[in-house]
């Protein structure tokens, strides 16, 4: 299934994924509402849904960062197949006034996860939010690979795992910082800084 190019104004619940595998929810716009009484709001809902490609998309919401308001939330994406599900270049909040409580939560099993070039440009309670699976004693923790690799390396050389901008300016100085790392790495030598 493909969601291409839509846009989601004022929603609640914008998608809703339950074991739909492959899914490609690229360049939409998402509005966000504030949830109503104990109920709560989302862009992007992916419930055992796993090799899904969600990239290129924007969130927005008016909400308080105390509301339950998410943007993305991924539960239990690690499935038989072991295909990567794979969150890309998303934007938190560029048009809203508002903010997440949780920009991207994590729930259960997303072990074939990988969180990439995200813009988290809101002050969110979270940008990441990781939350248990189950109740007392069943409850088992949130898993979650180790974050930065790029399952597309041979079609593009990007190694920026993720982005947080909240002050003005401070994004060249992210930019550097990631730059010198990708050098390091790419070096593999040590740098020696006085």
């Amino acid at each position: 299934m493909n969601v291409i190019n839509n846009n989601f104004s004022l929603v609640n619940k914008g998608i809703t994924l339950n074991t739909a595998p492959f899914t490609t929810i690229e360049q939409n716009s998402f509005s966000i509402n504030s949830p109503n009484g104990s109920d709560d709001s989302y862009g992007i809902f992916s419930y055992y849904s796993e090799g899904c490609d969600i990239n290129n998309n924007t969130f927005a919401t008016s909400a308080s960062n105390s509301s339950a308001t998410r943007g993305i939330v991924l539960v239990n994406s690690n499935r038989c197949s072991g295909d990567q599900t794979l969150l890309n270049a998303n934007t938190f909040n560029s048009s809203g006034t508002g903010s997440f409580k949780s920009a991207i939560e994590l729930e259960g099993d997303n072990r074939n996860c990988q969180l990439q070039c995200n813009v988290f440009e809101a002050d969110n309670a979270a940008d990441w939010r990781f939350v248990s699976n189950g109740t007392g004693t069943g409850t088992k923790p949130t898993l979650l690979d180790a974050q930065g690799t790029d399952p597309h390396l041979q079609m593009r050389m990007k190694k920026i795992p993720n982005w947080h901008f909240l002050v003005p300016g401070i994004e060249m100085l992210v930019v550097l910082e990631m730059a010198m790392i990708f050098l390091l790495i790419i070096m593999e030598t040590p740098l020696m800084i006085k």
